[in-house]
C-alpha cells in the first residue's frame, strides 16, 4: 500500500475512509440525495487515478483533493 504526505509533512497510512468521509460532506453541503454506494463509487474512483502521482509510494493529500 502507499501512504499519504500530509500538508504538515508528516506521512500517514492511506485510509480510503477519509475519502469517503469528504464526499459525503460535499454531498449533504449542497443538500444533494445520495446512497452509501455512489459515495463509496467515486471514492474508488479518485484513488484508481492515483497511479500518476504516487512517487516511491507517496502521495500528497494536494494531489488527492485534485482529483
Amino acid at each position: 500500500m502507499f501512504k499519504v504526505v500530509k500538508r504538515d509533512g508528516n506521512i500517514v497510512e492511506f485510509d480510503l475512509n477519509k475519502i469517503v468521509m469528504v464526499i459525503t460532506k460535499a454531498f449533504d453541503a449542497t443538500g444533494r440525495n445520495y446512497h452509501p454506494s455512489i459515495i463509496e463509487t467515486l471514492a474508488l474512483k479518485v484513488t484508481s487515478k492515483f497511479d500518476e502521482k504516487i512517487s516511491k509510494g507517496l502521495i500528497s493529500v494536494e494531489d488527492i483533493q485534485d482529483l
